[in-house]
């Protein structure tokens, strides 16, 4: 519901009180899942491990099926792909993702598919660049939600939808999409973890078409809202788009560059490598235009030379390409 100061409070007395390995295994997971949205990635993996650690062999759906809406065990392994994303590690990510995906199909239950490729298997493949994958997942998601009826499913399945076009740069087909599945999702309640990514998403898409103002004014609403919850996973990457924003409306250059640099002073207090490289080569860009690159290229070789895995993912391609350019 986006509480998240009172999420992290009952997931702390939630450890406290349990007493089986199962009710400990779920507990870290509440955590994680909780750090993660508040954006501490490290108290996250943290959990995620401990997490992951639990022996599970109990969790079956007939055995939690009052208790949770979906398999524990499953939702277990998909939940650490984003975050493995954020950390700069792109490969795992894609290989959790695939792991969950094929357990949540195995085990035969449509909202613990539902949950692996809405939260999980989407967003890490729009990250990566990966549009084909995004697209496979998204019309499985859509064609699930549709045939079992999971009407929240199928609206956040139509916001991925609409995320896909305006990454394909269809973003006159994709901004009203993603307007009318945003006023959908809020009704629902259930996934408000990515309404702020969702307008971020969207202001990017008004301003590839040119509407600067209302962009600015979302990517803006979504910063204050992600600061004023505490959800704090993706503010590094509203920052830079509100840069981006900026930069295509003509504002000054200065203002520009402020947000690229908070954006990377978020990251890397995170230690999100992922957004930070995203923002570094945004940064890249702005002093390339402005005819000073010899600081900035050994800053984007920096945190390039960072990774050690992922390196046909989009952004990789991105920075390599950008390096290449202004050598």
């Amino acid at each position: 519901m986006g509480d998240y100061r009172a999420s992290l409070g009952n997931a702390e007395r939630f450890v406290a009180l349990a007493q089986s390995g199962l009710d400990r295994f779920i507990g870290d997971r509440m955590l994680s899942m909780t750090l993660f949205c508040m954006g501490d990635f490290r108290g996250a993996r943290r959990h995620a491990d401990l997490m992951l650690g639990h022996d599970v062999s109990t969790d079956t759906v007939s055995a939690n099926s009052v208790r949770f809406r979906f398999g524990q065990s499953i939702s277990a392994r998909i939940q650490p792909a984003q975050l493995l994303w954020m950390e700069g590690l792109p490969d795992q990510a894609i290989k959790a993702v695939h792991t969950a995906v094929a357990a949540a199909r195995e085990s035969g239950h449509a909202i613990s598919l539902c949950e692996a490729l809405a939260r999980w298997s989407c967003p890490v493949f729009v990250h990566v660049g990966d549009l084909p994958a995004a697209d496979s997942a998204i019309t499985e998601l859509l064609q699930l939600a549709n045939t079992n009826a999971l009407g929240p499913w199928e609206v956040f399945g139509r916001c991925w939808k609409a995320v896909l076009l305006i990454q394909r740069g269809l973003a006159e087909s994709g901004v009203p999409l993603l307007r009318n599945g945003l006023a959908e999702l809020r009704q629902v309640k259930l996934f408000n973890l990515y309404t702020v990514r969702f307008l971020g998403f969207l202001a990017e898409g008004l301003s590839s078409l040119g509407q600067h103002a209302e962009a600015r004014s979302l990517v803006e609403a979504a910063i204050s809202a992600s600061e004023a919850k505490e959800e704090l996973w993706c503010v590094a990457e509203l920052y830079r788009l509100k840069g981006d924003v900026l930069w295509r409306g003509g504002d000054d250059l200065g203002s520009v560059e402020r947000c690229y640099l908070h954006s990377l002073d978020v990251a890397g207090r995170q230690d999100a490598l992922s957004w930070e490289l995203r923002t570094t080569t945004s940064l890249t860009k702005l002093a390339r235009d402005r005819g000073n690159t010899d600081r900035a290229r050994t800053r984007l070789a920096a945190v390039y030379d960072r990774f050690t895995e992922g390196f046909d993912t989009a952004d990789m391609v991105a920075a390599k390409n950008l390096l290449a350019e202004i050598s």
